[in-house]
């Protein structure tokens, strides 16, 4: 699994485009389970470490971006 984590801009200059939306921490199991449908499909990803601003509190997230 591609676990090099990236920032938005690497990413966009790579070509890619968000495909979910952020997941916390927590929520690694599920970003998991889209990264490894993505290498079963043969698509090129890259995780994306975005800030996400929230009303409950700040947190930096994880998004899967596709190419």
């Amino acid at each position: 699994m591609n676990s090099k984590v990236i920032n938005p801009e690497q990413a966009e200059a790579m070509g890619y485009w968000s495909l979910t939306r952020p997941y916390r921490p927590k929520q690694k199991a599920m970003w998991e389970r889209v990264c490894a449908d993505m290498e079963r499909g043969g698509i090129p990803y890259a995780l994306v470490r975005v800030k996400v601003d929230h009303t409950y509190g700040s947190y930096d997230g994880i998004e899967v971006w596709r190419g």
